[in-house]
């Protein structure tokens, strides 16, 4: 039997409940403590006192990743010099697979220490696919760039159909052909803005037109993906080496991987992208096209594909990998064809950042 002592820790905005858990997987003690710096101090001294008392020699520290919630916690827990003189791992659990977890028990209520129950559970059951965090702060002040820039772009998708869609009612016809180089420049914007229909810029005297537009402001918002490219130049990596992914695409998978140490292999690398596929076997059948796993790091996933798509206009081997999964299948082709080609990714990603290699093109 392993000498461990676990602690599972459910993590809210104002509160932590704390379950520990001796190695024979007896509850020993639970309690809550305010989500600060002053209880995760509380947590620190309590689990000291039991390490001495009961002679156990590690600790595990479990906890759901909960956005902001946890990671002033994560990084006490990692950094405390009070913990040094024992041996000590943190690790954040998927809440998909502890949720999964807790099914396999009947019957039990809702609330917070029996969460906190279950995290411990799961963490001293230890067949869960989880990595015991590592602290660097690099990858985290990057990701939280990247991160801002995702859900940036996923409003900024939502708002111009929704402005599309209401130009429509104004301006059919710009929006059925293509007028403006840009849509949503700032000429665009301002014809949409200044005049009330087509009829209006008919009639309208052409120099009178064309003074108009020169008048239209030039200047440029700051463009927030250069504090992104600034950022990636302090960690130095080999996938800048890949002509076609760019500085953004490159923090973006860099923020989220961190320390390339933490998998195995390209295939966990994969699973922890949400880049693997469902296998569905029954009997001599095998479907051929099954779903991807709907866990995974949508944000990881999200930089992959955009940086495949883009590896399509520079990289032939990409390119031609990609127009042979597109003609495999008759409908969905692209989608299909895009995350096999990020799935193909994936092993470069891995190989280069693990053995620190420069990528070669194949010719």
């Amino acid at each position: 039997m392993s000498n461990i002592l676990y602690v599972g820790i459910d993590v809210s905005k104002n509160t932590n409940v704390v379950c520990i858990m001796l190695p024979n997987g007896k509850k020993y003690d639970e309690f809550s403590v305010d989500n600060s710096l002053y209880g995760a101090r509380l947590i620190a001294k309590s689990v000291i006192q039991i390490l001495k008392r009961k002679k156990i020699k590690c600790t595990y520290f479990g906890l759901e990743a909960t956005s902001v919630y946890g990671k002033n916690l994560i990084y006490f827990l990692n950094e405390e010099e009070s913990l040094k003189p024992f041996e000590h791992k943190v690790f954040e659990l998927n809440p998909l697979q502890v949720s999964k977890f807790k099914a396999s028990y009947s019957d039990l209520p809702k609330n917070d220490f029996i969460d906190a129950f279950i995290i411990t559970d799961c963490l001293r059951f230890g067949r869960i696919n989880i990595s015991a965090y590592t602290t660097d702060y690099k990858y985290d002040a990057l990701k939280q760039l990247t991160r801002a820039r995702f859900s940036l772009i996923e409003l900024l998708v939502k708002e111009k159909i929704n402005f599309l869609n209401h130009l429509f009612l104004k301006y059919s016809s710009l929006t059925q052909t293509k007028v403006f180089s840009n849509t949503f420049g700032s000429t665009a914007m301002s014809i949409y803005n200044d005049f009330d229909s087509v009829d209006t810029l008919a009639m309208m005297d052409l120099h009178e037109l064309t003074n108009h537009i020169n008048k239209v402001d030039k200047n440029r918002f700051a463009n927030p993906d250069e504090h992104i490219a600034k950022l990636i130049e302090l960690i130095p990596n080999t996938l800048r080496s890949i002509k076609g992914i760019g500085p953004v695409y490159e923090a973006g998978i860099i923020a989220e991987i961190g320390n390339i140490e933490k998998f195995k292999n390209q295939g966990s690398l994969a699973k922890y992208a949400g880049l693997i596929w469902k296998q569905y076997q029954s009997g001599p059948y095998e479907a051929e096209n099954t779903h991807a796993i709907h866990s995974g790091n949508k944000y990881l996933k999200y930089y992959l594909i955009q940086a495949a798509f883009s590896l399509l206009r520079c990289d032939k081997e990409f390119k031609r990998f990609y127009s042979i999964k597109y003609k495999e299948v008759k409908i969905g082709n692209h989608k299909r064809a895009l995350a096999l080609t990020a799935r193909k990714l994936v092993r470069v990603v891995f190989h280069l950042l693990k053995n620190k290699q420069l990528y070669i093109p194949r010719k």
